[in-house]
């Protein structure tokens, strides 16, 4: 936890300490849950956190983005370690709170301490949370609520921790569809359905509408906005499919939720949870754009073997391929074997894997740094897609 973290954790810091001295906001419509989270612990921490004002300095509201200048200051204060481990302590202290929840969850089973180890001891999320330094844990930890009260049969706190779970990451609102249509069936009677559908949609809606309740009633004002050119342009970029590799993700997605529609047979939390994690995966499928993505999908193949699906291997072999794959598509700041320690700055200075390769593939003659790439992510997409096929293949006799 002291050793490493990447610029975005920096920046990440410098917004939350902004609000905490200055009275900026900045989470907009997105990442509430995790904003006051952190604001709430590095509340805690600032006593025991010596140089704050020059590590987390912010010259403007409106730039919140941590350039490597800042960041050599950062890690180079000779109290970061100190500060590395207090800040990470919520990341900790989620990522052990989602393990007692799937304890939990498989009571009773055979693999309940498998899956608990299979969440705890996996690279990508250890990776995750603690060198990448991020605050995935917090929204995957909303996800696992979400399961567990689902597997209760307490559908409103489900929906409302799948709201949190938005709150806090906006890839979950991916989610929020299949929610819903996990409670729809044909073989109910219409209004039924439409009962059900209410029931689940309602508190949906009411968490999706939280933060312009919270800026309401505190009066907060954001820095960004749907209005803000950063902000309207990345929109305009989404809706208008300029990003083409999400064409095959909503081609995908389109084809999970006709299933969710079509299939009658099998439980509530069964079709939420493989359309949950088929969802994920395809977004992974094709988005490549950091390692740490791939920590939304863990939590899904590990929950499949609540319904004896044999998903270890596939999750073994996934792991393996995202390891290999980013080892190979990286640079000095997103995933080297120092990434970013503050141990000392010429760490820096350390040739990543892809360098040493690409010499070592010249004085060989190997294929060069570029087809290696192409090869290892071809494994890692097909690592996915297994993993995807061994959450949706049924074992014999199981049922769900």
């Amino acid at each position: 936890m002291p050793f490493f973290c990447h610029v975005d954790f920096l920046s990440e810091m410098r917004r939350v300490y902004a609000t905490l001295e200055a009275g900026y906001y900045f989470p907009g419509r997105t990442r509430l849950v995790v904003y006051f989270v952190e604001m709430f612990f590095m509340r805690i921490f600032l006593p025991v956190l010596p140089d704050a004002q020059t590590m987390y300095f912010l010259a403007a509201g409106t730039d919140t983005t941590a350039d490597l200048a800042s960041y050599s200051l950062f890690v180079g204060d000779p109290y970061i370690f100190r500060t590395l481990f207090l800040l990470k302590i919520p990341y900790l202290l989620f990522d052990l709170a989602t393990a007692v929840v799937l304890y939990l969850l498989f009571a009773g089973k055979k693999k309940q301490m498998v899956a608990v180890a299979c969440w705890l001891f996996n690279p990508i999320t250890l990776y995750s949370f603690y060198i990448f330094g991020r605050y995935e844990s917090i929204a995957i930890f909303f996800i696992a609520m979400s399961i567990f009260m689902l597997q209760r049969e307490k559908m409103i706190w489900a929906a409302i921790m799948l709201g949190m779970a938005v709150n806090s990451r906006e890839i979950y609102i991916f989610l929020l569809p299949l929610f819903v249509l996990a409670h729809v069936s044909l073989s109910r009677r219409w209004h039924e359905n439409i009962k059900r559908i209410c029931l689940s949609a309602l508190p949906l809606i009411v968490m999706l509408l939280l933060p312009r309740f919270v800026q309401k009633v505190f009066a907060l004002h954001t820095f960004f906005s749907g209005s803000h050119p950063v902000v309207a342009k990345e929109i305009g970029r989404f809706w208008g499919l300029h990003l083409h590799w999400l064409s095959p993700f909503f081609a995908a997605y389109a084809i999970i939720c006709l299933w969710l529609v079509e299939n009658t047979n099998d439980s509530v939390l069964y079709r939420y949870l493989l359309a949950s994690g088929l969802t994920i995966g395809s977004f992974l499928f094709s988005c490549t754009h950091s390692a740490h993505y791939a920590s939304w999908l863990v939590i899904f193949p590990v929950c499949m073997l609540y319904f004896d699906h044999h998903t270890v291997f596939a999750f073994i072999l996934f792991c393996c391929s995202w390891l290999v794959f980013w080892l190979f598509n990286t640079d000095a700041g997103v995933f080297t074997l120092f990434l970013a320690s503050p141990v000392h700055k010429s760490l820096f200075a350390y040739k990543t894997i892809p360098e040493l390769y690409s010499q070592f593939a010249d004085l060989r003659g190997l294929p060069n740094l570029q087809y290696i790439k192409w090869f290892l992510h071809t494994m890692y997409a097909v690592s996915i897609g297994y993993l995807m096929f061994s959450m949706a293949r049924r074992p014999v006799n199981g049922r769900a």
